[in-house]
């Protein structure tokens, strides 16, 4: 099931996102992210995973810059908080009331690409957006690049995404060999990445009081565990 919806504007008024059909590719090969100043670490995290997903993709190494220093191609991102830039685009898009906690806008012109979200959590779920959209697949098992690429995006976009569900997330179960009860540090790890590059925002173990970590006192004795 689709946990996101995409919200199409029919107007610039109404700009929760349309795609303007003709013009040219924004080419992503070696774009400069640029990571504004006082940035939170989720946006950090948002630059390091495009910065590795697009090179996995085969478009070069794009360096993480404070500012723009180029004259190639630009992908910032940020929040109105970390990037005038951002906040800029979100006041002339009018877009600020749509976004929400955990909503994000996509917009590209000519050399640039920004994802601005009112909230870091945002600025990550655009992150693994923009992946998606160009071909990244995120599933609880891994990632699939198969099918990725090229990484260019059509110029004249102005997208509005957020959340069609406030809670999304799994319910691991116990008891199983291919379930938490065999798992180590590492796997846990690498389940709560996945989920969060899905952009869920929830996790419900179903347990049974003789795992270990539902050990419990009580009377003065150990019970359960």
């Amino acid at each position: 099931m689709r946990l996101w919806m995409l919200v199409a504007a029919v107007a610039a008024l109404c700009l929760a996102g349309r795609a303007a059909a003709a013009g040219a590719d924004v080419d992503l090969t070696r774009a400069e992210i640029v990571l504004g100043s006082g940035t939170d670490r989720l946006e950090a995290l948002a630059a390091r995973e495009l910065q590795r997903y697009l090179g996995l993709m085969g478009a070069g190494r794009c360096r993480i810059v404070p500012q723009a220093q180029g004259a190639g191609t630009r992908l910032v991102l940020g929040t109105p908080h970390s990037s005038s830039d951002v906040a800029r685009l979100i006041a002339a898009t009018k877009t600020a009331g749509t976004l929400g906690d955990e909503g994000y806008l996509l917009h590209t012109r000519p050399g640039r690409v920004t994802l601005a979200a009112s909230t870091p959590r945002g600025v990550l779920w655009a992150a693994y957006g923009l992946l998606e959209r160009l071909g990244v697949g995120f599933f609880l098992g891994g990632d699939a690049l198969a099918g990725a690429g090229p990484a260019r995006l059509p110029e004249g976009l102005s997208l509005v995404e957020r959340p069609a569900l406030k809670v999304r997330g799994s319910l691991p179960w116990y008891n199983f060999l291919d379930s938490p009860t065999t798992w180590d540090r590492d796997d846990f790890r690498f389940f709560f990445d996945q989920m969060a590059r899905m952009r869920m925002n929830f996790v419900g173990f179903h347990s049974y009081d003789s795992e270990p970590f539902c050990a419990y006192e009580f009377g003065g004795k150990l019970i359960g565990g």
